[in-house]
């Protein structure tokens, strides 16, 4: 191994680094060893300027001149809209891609290479991309790169690009056949003009179709655990509600045609207030070939303007970064992100066609491409205000909520279809918005109607049968960041493991199998959150759930399991009381403590949480003076 003072290694293998005398830098792990130094740990401690220096490097791709336009412009689909903005590189969103992920680390070891020094960098392991980025800023930064354990990059490269556009292109189409299959059931609940609401008595409501809530359903009318009692206060103001939801299987509802059945039973009850639909049950022939037209266009744009892009992005000072982003570019315009995306566009440009004049509207927001869709066409077809809503929180790294401040300013064709207001639910949200540049003139201020009533005090209690001391552990949607909290406390010490009662509750949207043989000591519940709240003792959550955050501002201690090769996603990253471990041996120490199990009711006040909603009213008012 090379072992001078002006070699700095660069460990991106899933082995643990080898013992070395010099500098070096690990991709993957958050704990630094010897004289390694952890990149995650590095993006943590540099966390504003490095999300800054992301979104500015995203919004200056965007703006790369092909000929007499920007990259963003080349691509408009419909007059005044650019696919731009539904493309994987624009979404950012790191629960899709590890595009933003690696982007971030790679940012960070720029920094970290250009104050070593280093005459020589030494990557071992890694991947392509990295390869590739590494490369192009070996040349800008005077420095020699030496790949270990790669084959020859020029031939791979090559092969690897042209079985990438093959193959991403055949998955695309497949999508596309095997989506109109499974959807088409949901034809059934198509609607005519006449059975819309309309007028100042009327709001719609575009949602997931995920966090079903059938005991309020069932009494006061439909609602999501997203939507908590938000539905309730519209009616109660004299409204009725038009219904769209987006369809997903998962493990409550696996089929369309079971979600038909859930929608048409509760339309029954509540046919005067409300009236249900999916966006799918808009799908037709007209629809399909509209969707073939915009991925027709969209592949004889790609032709056109890929030939100049790689050029023009040479010549730019981001040359070495376009690896990172290269696969996500070709997967929006040939893979099933293209289908999915035309055929969003083109099921939603009907829906706000036929839908009659709208004066307000509510959607909820997760930065996805259909949210861009459904801006662009309720103003092309003049309806009323749209609020966008977050329908909890905002995770730190969640991109996809974040823009660089010039978005927002651009002024130009094609800009950004996203000029509603945006719905904060508390202090927290609004200055995460406002300090990534979102225009504060866009924010209006709601309580948070998902936490209202189960962040309201309670008192601790522990049945007789319960002797130990419990802690629930809190996944997410995805089994790739859920199984870490399993491994995680399967490897805590006998004596820890010992003192505990370990209660499961899986995320609703969870579809995958548990991702590991859970030992005997696990059991799992189904009860809402807010009832086991008053029985546990302390949380176990990944960064990206949202049942962590609540539990946090309950007051129940929560801890966050940063696995190795993640982001930092909490929401309550850097505020008072926040609790971080990164493996086993952290939450070891950690439960050791003491007075760590204690029940607070004095929590951060993070939310608005008053149970009258009075900024919702003022949000929604009654139809006579609307």
């Amino acid at each position: 191994m090379v072992n001078t003072r002006d070699t700095v290694f660069i460990w991106a293998s899933t082995d643990g680094p080898p013992s070395h005398d010099g500098p070096g830098f690990l991709w993957n792990d958050h704990k630094a060893l010897a004289s390694w130094q952890s990149i995650p740990s590095y993006i943590e401690d540099n966390a504003a300027a490095l999300r800054t220096e992301y979104l500015k490097f995203l919004f200056e791709i965007s703006e790369i001149k092909i000929g007499r336009r920007s990259l963003l412009e080349a691509f408009e689909i419909e007059p005044g809209f650019s696919y731009w903005w539904m493309t994987l590189i624009s979404e950012k969103s790191p629960l899709k891609t590890e595009t933003v992920l690696n982007g971030i680390r790679f940012l960070a070891l720029e920094r970290m290479l250009r104050d070593s020094g280093a005459a020589v960098v030494v990557l071992q392991g890694g991947f392509q991309e990295l390869e590739d980025a590494l490369t192009g800023l070996s040349e800008k930064g005077n420095f020699k790169l030496i790949v270990r354990s790669r084959r020859d990059k020029g031939t791979r490269v090559r092969s690897v690009s042209r079985l990438l556009g093959k193959s991403t292109t055949l998955f695309g189409i497949v999508f596309f056949l095997r989506y109109i299959l499974r959807r088409w059931p949901l034809r059934k609940l198509a609607r005519n003009t006449s059975m819309w609401f309309t007028g100042s008595t009327s709001v719609t409501l575009f949602s997931h179709f995920v966090h079903l809530v059938p005991e309020f359903t069932r009494d006061f009318g439909f609602t999501t655990g997203q939507w908590g009692s938000v539905p309730h206060c519209v009616k109660g103001e004299g409204r009725k509600i038009n219904w769209f939801h987006h369809f997903f299987s998962h493990t409550s509802v696996a089929s369309a045609t079971q979600a038909v059945d859930i929608v048409a039973r509760s339309q029954e009850s509540f046919s005067d207030t409300e009236t249900h639909t999916f966006f799918d049950s808009f799908l037709s022939l007209s629809v399909l070939l509209r969707s073939l037209k915009y991925a027709a266009l969209l592949q004889l744009k790609s032709a056109m303007v890929n030939r100049h892009l790689e050029h023009q992005i040479r010549l730019s000072d981001n040359a070495h970064r376009w690896p990172l982003l290269r696969k996500d570019w070709l997967e929006s315009l040939r893979g099933p992100t293209l289908w999915q995306n035309v055929i969003w566009v083109s099921v939603i440009r009907r829906i706000c066609s036929t839908l009659p004049t709208q004066q307000f509207g509510l959607f909820l927001y997760e930065g996805q491409p259909w949210e861009y869709a459904l801006n662009f066409f309720w103003r092309k077809h003049n309806h009323g205000n749209l609020i966008a809503l977050p329908h909890s929180i905002i995770p730190y790294w969640a991109l996809m909520y974040h823009h660089d401040p010039r978005v927002h300013n651009r002024g130009a064709p094609n800009s950004i279809p996203l000029d509603c207001c945006f719905a904060v639910n508390g202090p927290l949200m609004r200055d995460s918005l406002v300090e990534s540049g979102y225009p504060l003139s866009l924010l209006v201020e709601v309580e948070a109607h998902r936490f209202v009533d189960s962040l309201a005090p309670f008192t601790k209690y522990r049945p007789e049968s319960a002797k130990l001391p419990t802690m629930l552990i809190l996944s997410d949607h995805l089994a790739s960041s859920s199984g870490p909290l399993f491994h995680c406390v399967e490897n805590l010490t006998p004596d820890t493991k010992c003192r505990y009662r370990f209660l499961v509750k899986f995320h609703p949207a969870f579809v995958e199998d548990i991702p590991i043989s859970i030992g005997d000591f696990f059991q799992t519940s189904t009860k809402p959150l807010s009832d086991l709240m008053k029985h546990i003792d302390v949380v176990l959550s990944t960064p990206n759930t949202a049942a962590g955050f609540e539990t946090f501002c309950a007051g129940v201690p929560t801890v966050i399991l940063l696995a190795d090769g993640t982001l930092n996603m909490s929401s309550i990253k850097g505020v008072a009381g926040e609790l971080v471990v990164k493996d086993s041996i952290e939450l070891d120490n950690l439960l050791r403590t003491t007075d760590f199990c204690q029940i607070t009711n004095e929590r951060p006040a993070l939310l608005w949480t008053d149970p009258s909603l009075p900024r919702w009213r003022k949000l929604i008012p009654p139809p006579t003076s609307s």
